[in-house]
């Protein structure tokens, strides 16, 4: 991906897809090897490595293994939420990076057929002026008249500099939306149509648009649609379910231990000082199976239970304020596109009789 927004938001995703990999690491067997010396002014002495023989050196591997613990399996579940989402989430930033550059080659075409136009206008300008010098040699108008569009051409290159600017800045938006060069020139090219190839699937749609009942049933419909295939949508609701599932988890730890396996092995690589102690081995091993819960923490498996609900509910709150901004903003993109192949037809009408106004006052002018 070339445009940074969403080459930021690829590298979030991919460091997101890993936490489900680290929370799940620890529901694995954790092995370990200690080695260890021992000095000690007594003749025995403890050590990662078990108790030893003062100058005797020890080695220990030992393996745990988590038979049940319930902060690391809820980690583990709202880890694999959040990596759902973070993907919706990168979805959600493409479509939104489509957007903008569509909207900003949009802005560009707007700003060149603008340029032409104010180009267009200082020609027929330009025209004009010499139209009224030639009057003026004909004795039929003032100097006054030359002076008028003297100050019009002034005027309409001022435009001309200010749209080819405008156009500029519209380009270099477009390379920065695309992610290419900001040195990039682009030139579209228009494409003129014919008002009755704008229609969506060839009218089909119009019997529905038009029918008022059946016209409120097709933006229901498409309403629904949008919240549905909403990857915004979806994403906030896979951080629902993570947080969701941390705040059941706060309600479990107050009743629920966490259970355990240990093993380890341990052995005695040189002696110490003390040889052939009674009742301590050179060699030995220990397994247990062990429960864990924690009695008094100061307050705070309260403190995180009641945190754990307030994010949820923020969560919450927060899905439903962007349902209803996707629901706005689907009514208002079909409003604006029902209103535009209107305003399109209107707008050729409009056009063409200001060219046959024109066309007219320039004959009239040019009459004298």
């Amino acid at each position: 991906a070339s445009n940074r927004t969403l080459a930021v938001q690829m590298a979030v995703t991919r460091s997101a897809q890993e936490n489900p990999r680290i929370a799940g690491s620890y529901l694995l067997p954790q092995i370990g090897l200690d080695a260890s010396y021992i000095d000690s002014d007594s003749t025995f002495g403890f050590s990662p490595a078990g108790l030893g023989e003062a100058g005797s050196t020890r080695a220990r591997i030992g393996a745990s293994q988590m038979i049940y613990d319930d902060a690391r399996v809820s980690n583990w579940r709202s880890a694999r939420h959040a990596a759902e989402g973070s993907l919706d989430e990168l979805e959600a930033v493409r479509l939104d990076v489509l957007a903008t550059a569509n909207a900003r080659f949009l802005g560009l075409a707007r700003q060149r057929a603008m340029y032409l136009v104010e180009m267009d206008n200082l020609r027929l300008t330009e025209q004009q002026r010499q139209l009224a010098r030639h009057r003026v040699e004909a004795g039929i108008a003032s100097r006054s008249e030359v002076l008028f569009w003297d100050s019009q051409v002034a005027e309409s290159r001022g435009r001309v500099l200010t749209s080819e600017a405008e156009v500029e800045t519209a380009n270099v938006e477009l390379a920065r939306a695309m992610g290419v060069d900001q040195g990039s020139m682009w030139r579209p090219v228009g494409v003129d149509e014919a008002p009755e190839l704008f229609p969506f699937l060839d009218g089909a749609l119009d019997p529905l648009i038009d029918d008022p009942t059946r016209g409120r049933t097709l933006r229901q419909a498409l309403v629904a649609t949008a919240i549905a295939h909403s990857p915004e949508l979806a994403a906030l609701g896979s951080l629902v379910d993570a947080q969701d599932v941390q705040a059941s988890f706060t309600r479990r730890r107050w009743w629920l231990p966490s259970f355990f396996a240990t093993f380890h092995y341990s052995s005695e690589l040189s002696e110490g000082n003390v040889e052939d102690f009674p009742g301590l081995e050179d060699d030995g091993y220990a397994f247990y199976i062990a429960a864990s819960y924690p009695l008094f923490e100061g307050g705070r498996r309260l403190g995180d239970s009641a945190q754990a609900r307030a994010d949820l509910e923020v969560r919450m709150r927060e899905l439903e304020r962007v349902a209803e901004r996707v629901e706005q903003e689907t009514r208002t993109a079909i409003e604006r596109a029902e209103a535009s192949f209107g305003r399109i037809a209107l707008s050729f009408q409009s056009r063409d009789a200001a060219r046959a106004i024109l066309q007219q006052v320039q004959d009239r002018y040019a009459e004298g």
